[in-house]
């Protein structure tokens, strides 16, 4: 240290508890304060003590030592002493309050008891208030540390570094912002910068991803409100809002209404707030037409950062979100007292433009002076020192004068870039798997590129496929809920066998009278209308042709019923309302113009110049005449004219040869039909089922938008692009259908309440309540508890004979007795009775295997311990069960109500566990159970919603049985299972979770949930009529997912293979559903072995090319193989070949005929 006799540095954070967390501020030491220790140390003359609190202290030492730091740094103040006091959180509470002499006199001692003489010349301390200690040390220099400016990629990560306080008490808090002054070379670079980041996040494609998901067009407009944590001090003292919801509806009803409002969470992995739930979101769309919100955001770290570039303002309480909104020349308000409330905007009122300040040379001083390089800080123990020193002899100046200068800080433009990662940017922002970094965006794109050009004046499109689609797969299946309407309104008009036999009759006879027309000479007309079908099938009948126009009625009131917009077609239409394009509606359709203008209307499509329905013009898109027609109505240059359609015939061949542009937008059934045949689905037995087909369409619908991959990663058009898709397509039907069905239990039986305890019935439960809120009558009470068996082992135990309704079987039998007794049974080693022991075994309970034990025996010695140790034993159980009933409480769960409890499955033991607690027997209902051994239901008064009593030895019987563990896992939310619970020092009761699985687990969840949930909230949106009408088909659904499971994409195995199946109870370690390599390749371990084999080929291939074959089968092999690979083109389809082409020795082993896998065996072996 340059001019310095500083040697006694001292690091601390908060003393005290955050957000209820004792183990909060170890991230502050392990990741910030530990090394900048280390890095202080290196200069022998320093001298440096870290602050902790006993909990903090406890958890960091092992960091300290492993960093090769002594222990002895460590001073430990006496928490006792401060908490009988009321001061534990004293750092904290002196952001807003004062203490009293004693309080101080205490505060004092406890510090100096920790110390000793040790007296530190700086005082270094991390995002905390630090009142106190520059009363206590006045001559000391105290720097208070804060995540800076920038944090994460494509950021470096920087820190801030303030010399006067925190927040409210910042540096420029009495500072004049807008004279502020900074040189030309540094504003220049300050500029350079900026658009460096500008060009990321336009290369990115922030813009379009955000306006594309969530549909708004006028992103550049809109404000971003990114929420915080309502309990933290840096919000809570900063701010008069009681939360976060509180504050995101002023925001709300302070901004026009015609701004969009982006609003974000705070989700991480070490704490998160989660205000937008499902009823929340409801709420808030419901009453700010502004509200814009998408779930995908939880599922990028920091995601507010890739919108600010986008937004024309930022609402922001305290965030530094706030300053990289100043950053961008955005403007900022902060309805706040913190640091940046000096920075804020004048917020307009409404229906004003607000002035933008403009503070470049604040910024430029903040981000230059006061904002340091972490990894600088971190690893360069001279720049450290001259930096403290510098600060130390600057003490005494005010302002920006108490910080080094530019030239010192060097915090240049290639040293910024060197230190963040757009890499690590890019990558986390693809994790949306939106569609705009797909070939299929891409399209879409280009096709927006073009309407807005000026190449074309006049934009036509189809109607029916093109701007809206149905929700059946098949317009046929229109004819087969007609029938079914005809059954109750008129029963009393039509013969039954018109009835039964009017979906085949209505196809059939629109075919034949299209038939008679197009073969007629001299026709008057081109097109049909739907009335006169109608009168040919009541003549055939021998019915009066009156009843045409009802019938009439009754098909278009069911068509409009199964329409809805199709979301590229929209997006489409829409780009060409807004370049100002002549926009015209051409179909071919039987219905009259009248039905299309009101369909179209009905799906929210409006705006259009002219109409031209075939019906009515008497000419077809088919013939092409349609389009002459139009061309010659309107007096239209047909080289000016750019059509879309889905239909290739009549929409592009025809269009092309009256000279009319045009561009195909295949529908999204006719690309799922594709797909489907290319995966081998069975499509005779899927078309047997409405409802089947239905989800299929909806899918596609949803999701195929233009006949493009949806996913850079793939080299074809896949079925499920990713893992929101594979949650809409597989987990979404499923768990809907079982909501329902839990629903209609409950109504039957009048429950007053349901409850959904475990992991697994997550997802029913959120859609059971979505259920809930469409219903006016019925509605019952719904509850989801986190349980597990491990979370209430020992609630229902109330005597030592009570562990003989333990369950062992499952348990495994290579773990030790002390295993079983510990886990299971939950006793103590020294509990373990002795004397029982020596009945059954010379060896200890850690020494004998479980199989080498009977299961006899093991009870015995499991009661025997209990009987010798009761009353300890007995206490812990007590204090279990009373653990469990406040959190029953809590959720406000009533134990005297008539309750339906929802399990997943199988054997009912968490039923058995919690039903004692309920006054009134629990009514169980399950998603499918195993039998007793006896062929009976596991517990009584047992109903399943799939399959009852299955054998899960024979795990070939059932997909869903089969693959149990996958779908466990799926259904499960993110989080790991629930241990134990345990009272917090306000008196609630918190849940101990599993911590074996990882953040990518989670996320992975969240995206498969969010599919589940919007396929949930499509099918009751858009298919009452086909759920009043149809039923859903366990056998199809089951054989979607087997399908998927048994021959998946390597794309599907992909998304799959990262996830996690914990059951600690059981006691198995987590373990990955494929096991894999740093390079992804398979290792050959994996509970899915289907999705393992897919993504094992990848590593043979490779090896094959690395390690050549030799001698003449390698010749001969060149030979025959190009012969095989074309067979195999001219009997398979485009996924055979590219299955060949990955690993031909595996395509052959997949054939079903056995001959062809005797021929593979013998070319590949």
């Amino acid at each position: 240290m340059k001019n310095s006799k500083l040697s006694r540095i001292l690091l601390l954070s908060n003393l005290g508890t955050d957000l209820s967390d004792p183990d909060f501020r170890v991230g502050s030491y392990v990741n910030y304060l530990i090394p900048i220790a280390k890095n202080l140390l290196e200069a022998k003359q320093i001298s440096v003590k870290l602050l902790v609190n006993e909990r903090v202290g406890s958890r960091v030492v092992n960091e300290v030592v492993s960093s090769g730091i002594s222990p002895d740094i460590m001073a430990e103040i006496d928490c006792k002493r401060l908490t009988a006091e009321r001061l534990d959180n004293f750092m904290i509470k002196s952001y807003r309050e004062s203490f009293s002499l004693e309080q101080e006199s205490l505060l004092s001692e406890v510090i100096q008891d920790a110390l000793g003489d040790w007296q530190p010349d700086i005082i270094i301390c991390w995002e905390a208030p630090t009142y106190y200690f520059r009363s206590m040390y006045p001559d000391a220099l105290v720097l208070d540390l804060m995540p800076g400016m920038f944090m994460r990629p494509p950021y470096p990560k920087m820190i801030s570094i303030d010399p006067v306080g925190l927040y409210k008490d910042c540096w420029y808090a009495d500072q004049n912002i807008d004279e502020f002054t900074a040189p030309d070379e540094v504003l220049l670079e300050l500029n350079r910068l900026r658009q460096y980041y500008v060009d990321h996040f336009d290369k990115i494609g922030t813009y379009e991803a955000f306006s594309f998901m969530t549909k708004d067009k006028h992103i550049e407009r809109a404000a971003l409100v990114p929420l915080q944590i309502s309990s933290y001090f840096g919000w809570r003292d900063n701010c008069d809002f009681k939360d976060q919801f509180e504050y995101l509806k002023t925001v709300l009803s302070n901004v026009d209404q015609d701004i969009s409002c982006y609003v974000t969470q705070y989700i991480s992995k070490l704490t998160a707030e989660t205000v937008i739930t499902e009823s929340n979101e409801k709420y808030l769309r419901d009453k700010y037409k502004n509200f814009i919100h998408d779930k995908k955001f939880n599922h990028i770290d920091s995601i507010s950062q890739y919108i600010i570039p986008n937004v024309d303002s930022v609402y922001a309480v305290s965030s530094n979100l706030g300053i990289q909104a100043k950053f961008f020349g955005k403007k900022l308000y902060s309805m706040s007292n913190s640091h940046l409330a000096y920075l804020s905007d004048k917020e307009p009122k409404v229906g004003e433009d607000a002035e933008n300040r403009n503070i470049n040379p604040f910024i430029a001083n903040y981000l230059y002076r006061t904002n340091f390089l972490w990894d600088k800080i971190k690893n360069d123990s001279g720049y450290v020192l001259d930096i403290l020193n510098d600060f130390y002899l600057r003490r005494k100046r005010n302002g920006i004068e108490k910080f080094p200068e530019f030239e010192a800080v060097n915090n240049d433009f290639a040293s910024i870039i060197k230190s963040g990662n757009t890499s690590a940017s890019e990558r986390n922002f693809k994790k949306l798997h939106t569609a705009e970094i797909s070939p299929a965006h891409k399209r879409i794109k280009g096709h927006k590129s073009v309407i807005a050009s000026g190449k074309y004046d006049t934009i036509s499109f189809d109607v029916f496929d093109t701007l809206v689609c149905r929700t059946v797969l098949r317009p046929a299946e229109i004819f087969d809920l007609i029938e079914k309407q005809l059954e109750e309104k008129f029963d009393e008009k039509l013969s039954k066998d018109f009835i039964t036999s009017f979906a085949r009759n209505r196809a059939g006879q629109e075919r034949k009278l299209r038939f008679q027309l197009d073969n007629e000479d001299n026709a008057e007309t081109d097109e049909l209308q739907v009335q006169d079908v109608y009168q040919e099938i009541l003549s055939l009948y021998g019915l009066p042709v009156g009843l045409a126009p009802d019938l009439v009625a009754l098909e278009q009131e069911v068509e409009i019923s199964c329409l809805r917009p199709r979301p590229i077609g929209v997006e489409l239409y829409n780009q060409a309302i807004e370049s100002g394009k002549k926009v015209l509606i051409i179909s071919d359709f039987i219905h009259p113009t009248r039905f299309v203008e009101k369909v179209l209307l009905h799906s929210g499509i409006s705006s259009w110049d002219h109409i031209y329905v075939s019906s009515d013009v008497g000419k077809k898109k088919h013939s092409g005449e349609l389009f002459d027609h139009v061309c010659s109505k309107l007096s239209l240059d047909r080289s000016k004219i750019l059509h879309f359609g889905d239909n290739a015939h009549g929409d592009i061949k025809m269009a092309n040869s009256k000279g009319i542009d045009a561009r195909h937008l295949k529908s999204g059934p006719a690309l799922l039909n594709e797909v489907l045949m290319e995966r081998r689905f069975n499509l005779a037995a899927i078309r047997e089922s409405v409802v089947t087909s239905a989800i299929l369409c909806g899918h596609a619908n949803q999701y195929f938008a233009a006949g493009e991959r949806r996913n850079a990663a793939s080299k074809s058009m896949e079925l499920i692009a990713n893992e929101e898709e594979f949650g809409f397509l597989l987990i979404g039907p499923i768990m809907h259908f079982f909501a329902k069905w839990i629903l209609e239990q409950a109504e039957d039986m009048n429950v007053d309440q349901v409850l959904f305890f475990a992991r697994d019935t997550k997802l029913p439960f959120e859609m059971l309540q979505n259920l809930v809120d469409r219903r006016d009558a019925y509605r019952p009470k719904a509850f989801y508890l986190p349980v597990s068996r491990a979370a209430l082992s020992g609630v229902d135990i109330f005597q030592p004979e009570d562990l003989r309704k333990i369950r062992i079987d499952d348990f495994p039998k290579d773990k030790t007795l002390r295993d079983l007794l510990e886990q299971r049974f939950m006793l103590l080693t020294r509990e373990i009775s002795q004397s029982e022991m020596t009945k059954w075994s010379e060896s200890g309970p850690a020494n004998i295997k479980v199989k080498s034990v009977p299961e006899m025996a093991i009870y015995e010695i499991a009661v025997q311990s209990a009987l010798e140790n009761w009353g300890d034993i007995q206490e812990r159980f007590n204090q279990k069960r009373e653990r469990f009933i406040k959190l029953l409480d809590q959720h406000g769960v009533d134990t005297t109500l008539t309750t339906i409890a929802v399990d997943f499955g199988y054997k009912g033991t968490i039923h058995r566990k919690i039903n004692p607690l309920f006054s009134k027997e629990l009514i169980p209902r399950f998603f499918m159970s195993y039998s007793n051994n006896w062929g009976e239901d596991p517990i009584e008064n047992l109903e399943v919603f799939y399959k009852r009593n299955l054998v899960p030895q024979d795990r070939e019987a059932d997909p869903f049985l089969k693959f149990n563990l996958i779908l466990e896992t799926l259904l499960n939310e993110g989080k790991g299972s629930a241990l134990d619970y345990q009272f917090d020092k306000n008196g609630r009761v918190g849940v101990i979770r599993d911590q074996s699985v990882d953040e990518r687990h989670e996320l992975i969840i969240q995206k498969i949930h969010v599919g589940a949930l919007e396929f949930s909230q499509y099918w009751i949106t858009n298919c009452n009529l086909i759920e009043d009408n149809a039923s859903w088909c366990t056998q199809l659904q089951s054989y979607l997912y087997s399908k998927i499971m048994h021959s998946p994409s390597i794309l599907e195995a992909s998304m799959l293979a990262d996830l996690k199946f914990d059951n600690n109870y059981s006691g198995h370690q987590a373990r990955s559903i494929i096991e894999r390599n740093a390079k992804g390749v398979s290792t050959g371990v994996a509970i899915w072995k289907e999705g393992m084999r897919v993504l094992k080929p990848k590593a043979s291939v490779a090896a094959r090319k690395k390690q050549p074959e030799e001698g003449a089968y390698k010749s001969w092999r060149l030979v025959y193989a190009p012969i095989v690979r074309y067979f195999v083109g001219k009997l398979g389809n485009k996924k055979d070949l590219v299955d060949f082409d990955r690993n031909p020795q595996y395509f052959f082993e997949q054939l079903r005929e056995p001959k062809y896998n005797r021929i593979g065996k013998l070319l590949f072996p």
